[in-house]
């Protein structure tokens, strides 16, 4: 269920075809209620799918909040997306402690290296 989500997350991100995600989320849906305590809500999930519908439906709401902001890591041997979380929202690699500084390095040692 797990890998199934993420196939369609991948689809969705790099084709743009929605079909396999939208089939995810028909694993489950949301129910507004009012409770005594107020606004509320009831979630439906198939049993085995909650994490697996989770995650499609966090998605959904990155997509919906800020699209711009779901990148893939700039970093070419980095198969990651990732959620830029930056204030100016110029974040380039998943992870700074790896892909940024891989990315660095190479830089680094392309500059500094003594031809022979």
């Amino acid at each position: 269920m797990l890998r199934e989500t993420r196939s369609a997350l991948l689809d969705q991100l790099e084709r743009g075809d929605a079909t396999a995600l939208n089939l995810v989320l028909a694993h489950g849906r949301r129910t507004p209620l009012l409770g005594p305590d107020g606004p509320a809500e009831r979630v439906d999930v198939e049993p085995g799918w909650g994490p697996a519908w989770d995650a499609a439906v966090d998605h959904l709401r990155l997509l919906r909040d800020r699209p711009e902001r779901v990148r893939r890591c700039a970093h070419p041997a980095c198969v990651l997306w990732f959620h830029d979380t930056s204030r100016n929202g110029t974040r380039r690699w998943c992870s700074m402690e790896t892909c940024g500084n891989r990315a660095k390095a190479g830089r680094h040692y392309a500059r500094t290296r003594t031809p022979t």
